[in-house]
């Protein structure tokens, strides 16, 4: 874990922004990633000559609290209400530990990939994970 001056950056340093509100409180998890096929290729004496690098992929998940999910769906105008249904949206995460610059990553152009619900047995809250296309994703 990364600290700077004493204060590490952690999830209450975290604050999420997409489709039109501003820093959402009902989201229990965000993860991204982006990554890039690449391929080794050989020459003489089976010896690696150079990397060529191929298409790149941004992807996440997004984990929401029902009552957020609801007020989600209540904005879609279509009549299915379906988080599949919704336009490619922006996502911002911004981490601000008070000491240092704020940090912004910008998730660009997402879509909801998955809708649906799931609850379990002995569990106190109501969240489910929400797969995420990304078109790419901007760290600044």
């Amino acid at each position: 874990m990364c600290t700077i001056n004493g204060q590490s950056y952690d999830w209450s340093t975290i604050s999420i922004s997409m489709l039109g509100n501003i820093n959402i409180e009902g989201v229990a998890a965000i993860e991204y990633e982006e990554t890039q096929e690449s391929k080794t290729y050989y020459g003489i004496q089976n010896k690696p000559v150079f990397i060529g690098r191929g298409i790149r992929e941004c992807k996440g998940k997004i984990g929401l609290y029902k009552y957020e999910v609801d007020k989600i769906r209540a904005a879609i105008t279509a009549t299915n209400k379906s988080l599949l249904d919704i336009p490619p949206f922006n996502i911002i995460v911004q981490y601000n530990n008070g000491t240092s610059p704020i940090t912004t990553h910008s998730l660009v152009n997402c879509i909801f990939t998955k809708d649906g619900f799931i609850s379990k047995v002995g569990e106190t809250d109501s969240t489910s994970d929400f797969d995420l296309a990304i078109t790419c994703i901007q760290y600044s």
